[in-house]
């Protein structure tokens, strides 16, 4: 996996999406991420952080997020996800047979 820039990840993964648009799958992560701490600096609070990842099978890019630019870098993440997600199968619906038929009340 290649650790990249927030504006670079946001890049490559339009760049994967564009790839696999006719068919193929982007998957995406995003998990809590703890930097690792010297035994000197226990005692400082460290800022909460993400790791997001995302991969088409082949190739793996991540950044990771701080807590001061999550807002920014979510909606732009959005705006992405948004652009990207008309390729969506819609799902069918099946009638249920146990379903009563609806009773109609005649009015005089």
């Amino acid at each position: 996996m290649v650790l990249v820039e927030e504006s670079r990840f946001l890049l490559e993964m339009g760049k994967m999406f564009a790839a696999k648009k006719a068919k193929g799958t982007v998957w995406l992560t995003i998990k809590k991420h703890l930097p690792p701490v010297k035994k000197a600096d226990k005692d400082k609070p460290v800022p909460p952080q993400a790791l997001v990842r995302c991969t088409d099978g082949k190739r793996t890019v991540g950044t990771v997020v701080g807590a001061k630019n999550v807002v920014r870098f979510q909606i732009q993440f959005a705006n992405l996800m948004k652009l990207n997600m008309d390729n969506l199968k819609k799902s069918d619906k099946k009638k249920s047979t146990s379903a009563k038929p609806a009773v109609t009340a005649a009015v005089k």
